[in-house]
């Protein structure tokens, strides 16, 4: 029962930190188009 809620945890904390590289790649994407359109 721990172990399972433990590797829920881990596996969300998991997807996060992927989330937030995919939003700063994004981010650093835009930043660069925005240079390229100026």
């Amino acid at each position: 029962m721990v172990i399972s809620q433990s590797l829920t945890l881990i596996s969300f904390i998991h997807s996060e930190i992927a989330i937030s590289r995919v939003e700063q790649r994004c981010h650093q994407t835009l930043i660069h188009l925005n240079y390229i359109i100026i």
